[in-house]
């Protein structure tokens, strides 16, 4: 699936020379060439605890999620077993914060979805259950956390992925982040805590990147707000190493660490942010058709929109129906019964059990 776009992300750069090297969504772990092979033992105790591993810092601790193969997929274990720590670590008095970063080329593709569907197709509800509950009580917990926290997003966040980082104190964005909630690529919709903060963003970008599933790079992320601070990701090795030797639990001392190694970057002139009063114009709209149509209007009007007509007409028949799956009505309850996706409409009903 990577290359698919929606109607509004093609739309918006077809005007441009888009040469961002952009991912398409946030399950690429679950690609053939990132799968782990099978094996036929059960994963022992120590397996299943390397997927999460501890750093004891000077004041802090350092959780890393460690499936590079799957590109730090989350599963029910991974779940728990930061539940455990982060609880262990918010009563310890020696710890002043808690530093979250992902092992490989990515923080975290998301939920291990292809485990999940596994789980689906053989009957263990109960063990979907957990996997979302186990997941979301992270999340909740990380946004009510007692202490700094600081999550070094170098690389892949998405998804789940983005639900167990923004909560935090601190989220440091470098060159190589690429963020996305691309939840409707697969039918789905976007979970895990980003009906907060998608709506928390300027105007109606939230309503753009949760309906496209479009990717942010690092730059955008600072500039929308998404993350707090932003380095190259050549100095991260310094700073990680000067926040190791910190002793504190001030915020503000963490912060001033951070800084002291940022850099100052602005999005380029294609992205999406220097089109923001667009989006805010075609995405303010209640309903996907009206923001397709918005869309369709705005090139038009702008002589912008250049694709022929027959490739336009096969792309707005293509786009309008995955436009229309991507929107969660207003009682999503009843779109969990209505999903185009037979693999979304399993997990809406899960999901619509577990709560």
């Amino acid at each position: 699936m990577q290359g698919l776009k929606s109607a509004a992300a093609l739309l918006i750069r077809s005007s441009c020379n888009n040469n961002k090297s952009k991912l398409s969504h946030s399950f690429l772990a679950h690609c053939p060439q990132h799968s782990r092979s099978l094996s036929s033992s059960p994963p022992t105790e120590d397996d299943l605890n390397n997927q999460v591993l501890v750093e004891d810092k000077a004041n802090s601790r350092s959780a890393i999620l460690n499936r590079p193969s799957a590109l730090n997929a989350l599963n029910t274990n991974m779940g728990a077993r930061l539940l455990k720590l982060y609880k262990a670590w918010e009563k310890d008095s020696s710890v002043g914060f808690i530093t979250l970063k992902g092992s490989g080329r990515a923080f975290s593709a998301g939920g291990d979805i292809v485990n999940l569907y596994h789980l689906i197709n053989q009957g263990k509800w109960e063990a979907c259950k957990e996997f979302f509950g186990t997941l979301y009580t992270f999340i909740y917990v990380l946004g009510t956390y007692l202490k700094p926290h600081v999550a070094i997003l170098n690389g892949i966040t998405m998804g789940g992925g983005t639900g167990i980082s923004i909560p935090g104190t601190f989220r440091l964005a470098t060159d190589k982040t690429v963020f996305a909630t691309p939840e409707t690529l697969i039918g789905f919709h976007p979970d895990a805590g980003a009906s907060f903060f998608l709506s928390h963003l300027p105007g109606h970008l939230g309503e753009y990147l949760a309906l496209t599933g479009d990717t942010l790079n690092g730059a955008e992320m600072i500039a929308c707000g998404l993350a707090t601070h932003y380095t190259n990701s050549e100095k991260l090795r310094l700073v990680e190493h000067h926040l190791g030797k910190l002793v504190t639990d001030d915020p503000s001392l963490i912060e001033t660490s951070l800084e002291q190694y940022g850099d100052l970057v602005y999005p380029d002139k294609m992205s999406v942010l220097h089109r923001i009063e667009m989006v805010d114009k075609c995405f303010s709209h209640d309903t996907v058709e009206e923001i397709f149509d918005a869309l369709v209007r705005f090139y038009s009007d702008s002589h912008m929109f250049s694709l022929t007509q027959n490739n336009k007409s096969n792309q707005i028949s293509r786009n309008r129906i995955f436009l229309y799956r991507s929107l969660p009505e207003n009682n999503w309850k009843f779109y969990a019964l209505h999903s185009f996706s037979s693999l979304s409409k399993k997990i809406n009903l899960v999901q619509l059990w577990f709560l």
